[in-house]
């Protein structure tokens, strides 16, 4: 099988299990809200449905980030907080810990799928890695790059005078604009 065949098998096979998910999510979370309803406020059983109903919160959200890895690829124009925000969960897990952002950009850029998701995932399991060799693990900086162009990846810390980042921004038809996105490390 070719590997454009193989990438279309793995969207379609992504799209299939997606609704499912969701189907089953939402039968999931509607019951335990059911169930948190029923339960008297502060007993035992509250607090289970409620560990429980965060714990399926988290597992949408990580089956939900990874299961958007294989979408089509190409260019998708994505507010970046919103993307990596949705992206998190699984960056998190990959990682083996919290990860946050910093930084709250404006407007929309172009995000390349599936580069951009799998570079940041990249990183997350190089860290965990590293991490659990002793390292320390710098974090990474998303620069957001003016005029809606794109985003560029860089080790922390950022360069002092962005000429790298403005480089290259600027041969994706923007320039750099300061604004950046901090996934920090360890």
């Amino acid at each position: 099988m070719s590997d454009t065949r193989l990438a279309e098998a793995m969207e379609a096979a992504a799209r299939s299990v997606r609704h499912g998910v969701n189907n089953q999510m939402m039968v999931l979370l509607g019951n335990l809200d059911l169930l948190a309803n029923k339960a008297e406020d502060g007993s035992p059983a509250a607090r289970q449905i409620g560990r429980a109903r965060e714990a399926a919160d988290r597992m949408a959200g990580l089956l939900g980030a990874y299961l958007a890895l294989p979408r089509d690829a190409g260019v998708a124009k994505v507010r970046p907080r919103a993307a990596l925000a949705a992206l998190l969960p699984l960056l998190e897990s990959a990682a083996g810990r919290g990860v946050s952002l910093e930084g709250s950009p404006e407007g929309v850029v172009a995000w390349p799928r599936p580069e951009l998701p799998l570079a940041l995932l990249g990183w997350a399991m190089e860290a965990e890695a590293a991490r659990a060799a002793g390292a320390v693990v710098p974090g990474l900086v998303l620069h957001v790059a003016g005029g809606n162009q794109g985003l560029s990846l860089a080790p922390e810390p950022p360069p002092r005078d962005g000429a790298a980042f403005a480089t290259a921004a600027t041969a994706a038809g923007g320039a750099w604009d300061g604004t950046t996105l901090r996934l920090p490390g360890a």
